[in-house]
């Protein structure tokens, strides 16, 4: 039994929403720096402060829900023309089941924005970004909160916590050492018009593969994530418009797909304040390799000035329906963003 308990607790505690080891968000289109290094500054605006919040399947664990929490900071300085250098930091602690696995990390973000393919001729702006990520990680959970096979009393059937576990976690406190994080990202995006746009992107993550085993001897690795996704805005009125994208993640044998759209209504006498309502669907593979419409989802996003508030809630549509009646994940973003270009040159960029 030795070392073994400890290994199943870890594989299930981090295959939460990706069924991999990364926590991922249902509003990923308002968790931008985190999605993808290279949307670092990516905004009309200066300054952009921003938190996303998840709590799932509380309806099953109660107090014991898996919970994600992240923030995120990110600026941008003009150097020539329609170009900028931008930068970020961000923090994410993701929190999963009764043993308190907790993942945790924060890096450091600095990208480039570059016009290309600009002229007197063309109505359409076009842009390149890269970015790059550096960071450090560190998991760990409650030994408290766990038992293992060596503490079952066969005697009596019961669960004995004073009996030693013989586990190797390292420092007895069950942390991993603290790893490096490195990723990069590269994005394309084309301005048509004020609310005509088309962005892609790609991230790689975890390029490093760092080693975030619990026990002493254990060699369980961070597995590389690639991001895929894709969006944009098309005006239908002059009040209306639809934003339709969809996100892609890769991630060792498993895989998650969530395409979806908002559709975005602004009245041309409110121009500071927008509704967005809109659906996504999540499709998932994981091990064993079958492949599932794990969720519906739903979303509402605010904006008022310089504030943007989004709400979502997943709705079960796996197996798992059987056990927590659809009721999946409640999910919150907060962003601010600093638009004052009184002394900064503005950027066109998307809404995403």
């Amino acid at each position: 039994m030795k070392k073994v308990a400890l290994y199943i607790i870890i594989l299930i505690c981090s295959s939460a929403i990706l069924q991999a080891q990364d926590a991922t968000y249902s509003q990923f289109y308002n968790a931008n720096v985190l999605l993808n290094p290279s949307l670092t500054g990516v905004f009309d605006g200066q300054q952009r402060i921003a938190i996303n919040y998840r709590d799932q399947w509380s309806s099953i664990h109660r107090s014991q829900s898996y919970k994600t929490l992240s923030a995120q900071f990110d600026a941008k300085i003009h150097t020539k023309n329609n170009d900028f250098l931008t930068y970020g930091i961000d923090f994410t602690r993701d929190e999963s089941g009764a043993s308190a696995y907790v993942q945790q990390n924060g890096h450091i973000n600095v990208g480039y924005i570059k016009q290309i393919g600009a002229n007197a001729y063309s109505s359409t702006d076009h842009f390149l970004v890269g970015g790059i990520k550096i960071g450090f990680g560190q998991n760990r959970v409650d030994p408290s909160q766990i038992w293992f096979g060596n503490q079952f009393d066969t005697n009596n059937g019961n669960i004995n916590l004073n009996r030693p576990s013989n586990e190797e976690l390292i420092n007895m406190n069950g942390r991993s050492p603290l790893y490096e994080d490195v990723g990069f990202g590269l994005l394309y995006y084309a301005i048509f018009s004020p609310r005509n746009n088309f962005y892609t992107g790609f991230s790689a993550n975890h390029l490093s593969r760092p080693t975030i085993s619990l026990t002493e001897f254990g060699d369980i690795r961070l597995k590389r994530l690639f991001t895929f996704h894709a969006g944009g805005e098309i005006l239908a009125t002059r009040e209306l418009s639809f934003m339709p994208n969809v996100v892609a993640y890769f991630q060792a044998p498993s895989r998650m797909v969530m395409p979806g759209f908002h559709a975005r209504y602004q009245h041309r006498d409110w121009r500071e304040i927008a509704l967005r309502a809109g659906m996504w669907t999540r499709i998932v593979r994981g091990e064993p390799q079958v492949v599932v419409n794990d969720a519906i989802i739903v979303s509402a996003t605010f904006e008022y000035e310089a504030w943007l508030f989004g709400v979502s809630y997943d709705v079960t549509t796996s197996r798992l329906i059987n056990t927590n009646s659809g009721r999946g994940a409640f999910e919150f973003s907060l962003q601010y963003i600093n638009r004052d270009t009184k002394y900064r040159k503005p950027i066109t960029c998307p809404k995403f």
